[in-house]
């Protein structure tokens, strides 16, 4: 997994989800549309896992901010928490799935 040094860590400490091409130290040459990178600032504090798009103005998208695998049961976990969350609030067997 690459590792991505934010430059303006900020918005990304206020809770922000998405990180921004001109905030970024350097794009690493090896990062693939759809890949993961893990987030440090500059000094090699921990920010995130992220999935990347190297062409995108928001090159990275923040999945975890914890330092965790991003593997089936990541989604499975992830999914179930947000079906159970969405059941407090509607009444029946259908939501939408974004």
């Amino acid at each position: 997994m690459d590792t991505v040094i934010v430059n303006r860590t900020s918005r990304i400490l206020s809770g922000h989800l998405w990180v921004f091409s001109n905030e970024l130290a350097a794009s690493p040459k090896t990062l693939k549309p759809g890949g993961l990178a893990k987030l440090t600032d500059k000094t090699g504090k921990f920010l995130g896992v992220a999935y990347t798009n190297p062409n995108s103005l928001i090159t990275a998208r923040i999945l975890t901010r914890d330092d965790e695998p991003i593997n089936n049961e990541f989604f499975i976990k992830r999914l179930t928490n947000a079906f159970e969350y969405r059941k407090t609030f509607v009444k029946g067997n259908t939501f939408r799935a974004v």
